[in-house]
This record gives structure tokens, sequence and C-alpha cells, in this order.
């Protein structure tokens, strides 16, 4: 949904679809198939201090 100041904070049904099946490629391991589909991936990993 949108308003007149375009910072809504809702989403249309569409976008939770995509959503939903990002998630589920996520957890399949599918990183560069469906779930790239729609965005870059990016990877956190811990700082190891010295």
């Amino acid at each position: 949904m949108e308003d007149d100041t375009g910072w809504s904070s809702y989403f249309s049904s569409e976008d939770a679809y995509k959503l939903d099946d990002v998630r589920e490629a996520l957890w399949q391991g599918d990183l560069e198939g469906q779930s790239a589909k729609y965005g870059r991936i990016f990877e956190l990993r811990p700082v190891v201090r010295q």
C-alpha cells in the first residue's frame, strides 16, 4: 500500500509472495537461482579479533 509520503509501512501481497519464494530458496541453499533473481545476496561473517 502506498501513501502520500512514499514511506509506507505496508507492501503488496505480490511482494509478500516474492519474499516467501526467496526465503524458501535460501533455506534450500539456492543462492544463484530463485533467490538471486530478486536482488543481490550478501553474506555476513564475524570479525575475528587478534
